[in-house]
């Protein structure tokens, strides 16, 4: 098999599409489903996605709206988060 460098071909890097508020709600939805997590560490994580990706909405990014919405619907709990990480202590 012929080494990549030596015969000149080069991967593209895939480049993800900048996000909307669509993508930014399904990333936070599948990060609250996978993980146990706080308020604040889902906004991290989503700021940390807007950062690597980029904007494409209307107006700011809804991030702190989208954690709000993931509180009010009970898929993020942040008494539930700190009591489970005090018990692990």
């Amino acid at each position: 098999m012929a080494q990549r460098w030596r015969t000149g071909t080069r991967r593209q890097k895939n480049v993800a599409k900048p996000l909307d508020r669509e993508g930014l709600e399904a990333l936070a939805l599948t990060y609250a489903g996978r993980y146990a997590t706080s308020r604040a560490k889902l906004v991290a994580y989503l700021s940390r996605k807007l950062h690597e990706r980029g904007w494409n909405g209307e107006g700011p990014p809804p991030v702190d709206a989208i954690a709000e919405r993931m509180a009010d619907l009970r898929y993020v709990d942040d008494a539930a988060y700190a009591a489970m990480t005090s018990g692990a202590m």
